[in-house]
């Protein structure tokens, strides 16, 4: 016989090679048997076999104890067998160490179930399962594979949880599928025991499965899916699908705590089925995790909430909620929130329906709330349907404190009755924050409200129309309001090509002395019944209102609109259009403060129209036009101070009325009026009034008309005033000048005793004319 002798290393190693390959395998045949297995050591092997020839496997208990290094392996069997279930039975493995696999299969037949109503009398060992199968694993270890607990096929009221405490532990799953109802699955990794703590742990995967089955009537309700993870780069995996049919009552919590996690849930319908009803919480803590729901498929009635604290400048989170309709579906009634802390988060939540068209394709009746604490912050809601649906009665809210953060609500195509509120705190001069809201394609019945305060911050809602035919932009309202500096807000409330923007109220605030504000609002493409109010208090600020008709499109106007600005502060600048077949519109701006600058413009087949500017202040400056077949208009000017400028021209039309009074006691101020054609064609400018009020001194009044029957009064009270005409404008601009038939001229100036006096030099050219000047002092 040979001998051979081993030393040294060689003889380690091989001892480190040759432990004990214990094998032991249990089978018990019938219902209500009991299996216990414990090893010590490494390479195990355990099987425990509790099967049931005929009939319902039930009542059974079997556990298995591995105490060792590396590499054992445990598997329980109580499966039911053809058309018959698995009902009632408890299966238990505790593996200590490495590499590990471990399954215990609580299965029913291909034609029965898992876990039934009732449960049968308990075999010795732990309590019974409610109503269903029980089984539990747990270990202390790494890099364990293979962990699996599977109580499928009509998975009924089925309990299974898993403990893991270790690292790199993959393939870790619970399943419960193929019709499941009423089952309670539980992995907890990074635990030394129940709810005990250990150290953390890192880049553990862990799955629950809850899953209807593909038949018509597969589906996954009343179930409870609970992950919990401690450490780092863990991922967890919840699904509670319907197959072929609804996905409803499911009940999911993901708790994550440490770096780089992911978890991922999902409580999905299908194409004939529905997902209602469904409730996820998903909450992480630090930076660099990953959260993700879905609730999709008809989606109706579910609650989504994802909490992540504790990203940093440069690892921020991100958390995405969708909760959309299926093809030809809808998703209403929903709920989704995501609170976030930190920095660098990005948050999304969509509430829409499929792609498929149709008007049964809606988004309608959903809550979205997004909450983000800190910088640099994203956040994305979007609540829109198909093609052809629509948005209805949505809610989309979005808060952001702090500096350089995103905020943007989408509630398009065929959007009505949708509310959206943006607000946003806190900004620096180098980091400001953006704010954007759509309602578009059809936008009716509609709220956006933005808050903003702090510096660098820009606001733009639109609430338009889209560019097809007959497409309306009704009855929305918009609010913008801004504290700070260098601001900039945006609001679009403007018809589709031959639609109309009708009943819209726009209104922007702005607040702050330093630096630059800026406000548009646009109500445009047969405009009629809007409403728009610019307020800005502080230096050097732009409003702009557009309320216009169709551009050439004569039958379609701009109607009955009111744009209100008001402006206190210097340098500040004002711009208002309403124009193309504009009837019965009314501006009034207000201005207080020196340097200030407004135009209004009321043109194009424009009658019964109204400007009034207010200034208080000096070097200020007022532009009046009503122009190109201006009819019954009316504008207004009113300066006090020094140094201001008024002038208003209304072209080609009839019965106008135009009035500039410099009331308090100014100096150098000119008044400018023009009635008449502008470039002397025969269009003429009958039955129209022109009045002037000027107080202080070395004031000019300039006024040229053409046209029959119109009227002209010009009252100067002071020293050194002056009467002319319009340089450029009338055949002899030292002359203030009436030209045509029938008019009327009246003068009056007062000056003090001392001089110097003034000069009234006044030209009328025509038939049937009257002048009166009086001058005294």
């Amino acid at each position: 016989m040979k001998k051979v002798i081993l030393t040294g290393g060689l003889l380690l190693a091989f001892a480190a090679a040759s432990f004990a390959q214990n094998t032991a395998i249990l089978n018990q045949n019938g219902s209500y048997q009991t299996g216990v297995q414990q090893q010590t050591g490494a390479n195990q092997s355990s099987t425990i076999n509790q099967n049931q020839g005929s009939g319902t496997n039930s009542g059974n208990w079997a556990g298995t104890f591995q105490t060792g290094t590396v590499v054992n392996t445990a598997t329980v069997n109580q499966n039911g067998a053809s058309g018959n279930g698995s009902q009632g039975n408890r299966g238990a493995i505790d593996q200590k160490g490495a590499n590990n696999t471990a399954a215990i299969n609580q299965n029913g037949g291909p034609l029965g179930n898992s876990g039934l109503y009732t449960a049968p009398p308990p075999a010795s060992g732990p309590a019974a399962a409610a109503g269903g199968n029980y089984a539990g694993i747990a270990q202390d270890g790494n890099a364990n594979t293979g962990v699996i607990i599977n109580q499928n096929n009509g998975s009924f009221r089925n309990g299974g949880e898993i403990w893991q405490y270790g690292n790199n532990n993959s393939n870790t799953t619970l399943s419960q599928s193929n019709n499941s109802t009423d089952n309670s699955a539980e992995i907890f990794q990074g635990y030394t025991a129940p709810t005990v703590k250990g150290t953390a742990s890192s880049n553990n995967k862990a799955t629950v499965e809850q899953n209807g089955d593909g038949t018509v009537n597969g589906v996954s309700s009343f179930n409870n899916a609970r992950v919990q993870q401690l450490g780092t780069g863990h991922t967890a995996t919840s699904q509670q699908n319907a197959a072929g049919g609804d996905s409803y009552n499911n009940r999911n919590t993901v708790d994550q705590s440490g770096v780089g996690q992911t978890a991922s849930t999902q409580q999905n319908g299908t194409a004939n089925g529905d997902s209602y009803d469904n409730t996820v919480r998903i909450t992480q803590a630090d930076y660099n995790n990953t959260a993700t729901v879905e609730q999709n498929g008809r989606s109706h009635d579910n609650r989504a909430r994802i909490d992540q604290k504790g990203s940093t400048a440069s690892n921020g989170n991100t958390a995405t909620v969708k909760q959309n309709g299926g093809v030809d579906g809808e998703s209403r009634f929903n709920r989704a929130a995501v609170d976030q802390d930190g920095e660098l988060n990005t948050a999304l939540i969509n509430q829409s329906d499929g792609t498929g068209g149709g008007y049964a394709n809606v988004s309608r009746s959903n809550i979205a709330t997004i909450d983000q604490r800190g910088n640099s912050h994203t956040a994305k809601i979007y609540q829109q349907p198909g093609m052809d649906g629509n948005s209805a009665n949505n809610e989309a809210s979005i808060t952001q404190r702090a500096v350089d953060n995103t905020a943007v609500i989408t509630q398009s195509n065929r959007s009505r009755g949708n509310l959206a509120d943006v607000t946003q705190r806190g900004s620096t001069t180098n980091y400001g924050n953006n704010a954007t809201v759509n309602q578009n394609d059809i936008s009716e019945g509609q709220t956006a409200t933005v808050r903003q305060n702090g510096e660098n911050l820009t606001s733009n809602v639109n609430q338009n129309g889209d560019n097809t035919d007959n497409t309306a932009s009704a009855v929305n309202t918009a609010e913008t309001r801004q504290t700070g500096k260098n601001h900039e807000a945006n609001i679009s409330q403007s018809a589709g090509t031959n639609g109309v923007s009708l009943l819209n109220t726009a209104v922007i605030e702005q607040a702050g002395n330093a630096l630059q504000h800026n406000a548009t609002i646009e109500q445009d493409n047969a405009s009629g019944f809007n409403v728009a109010s610019v307020k800005q208090v502080g230096s050097g600020h732009d409003a702009y209102v557009g309320q216009l008709g169709v551009a050439f499109g004569y039958a379609v106007g701009s109607v009955l609109n009111v744009a209100i600005v008001d402006q206190s502060g210097t340098r500040q600048t004002a711009t208002v259009y309403q124009a193309d077949n504009a009837i019965g519109n009314k501006v009034t701006v207000t201005q207080s403060g020196a340097t200030n600058a407004t135009e209004v413009y009321q043109a194009v087949l424009a009658s019964a129209n109204e400007a009034l500017i207010e200034q208080s202040g000096t070097n200020g400056y007022a532009y009046v036009e009503q122009a190109f077949g201006s009819d019954e208009a009316y504008a207004k000017i009113q300066q006090t101070g020094n140094l201001n400028s008024g002038r208003i021209y209304q072209y080609q039309g009839t019965g106008n009325n135009a009035r500039i009074d410099q009331l308090t006691t100014g100096v150098n101020n000119l008044a400018v009026i023009y009635q008449g054609d502008d470039a002397g064609a025969p269009d003429a400018s009958d039955n129209n009034t022109t009045t002037v009020t000027q107080r202080g001194r070395q004031n000019t009044a300039q006024f040229d008309i053409v046209g029959d029957n119109n009227t002209a009064a010009t009252s100067q009270t002071g020293r050194g005033n002056v009467v002319r005409g319009i340089s450029g404008v009338s055949p002899f601009a030292s002359y203030a000048g009436q030209y045509g038939d029938s008019n009327t001229l009246t003068i009056t100036q007062t000056s003090a005793a001392a001089g110097p006096g003034n000069t009234a030099n006044v030209y009328q050219a025509g038939n049937g004319n009257g002048s009166v000047i009086t001058q005294s002092n």
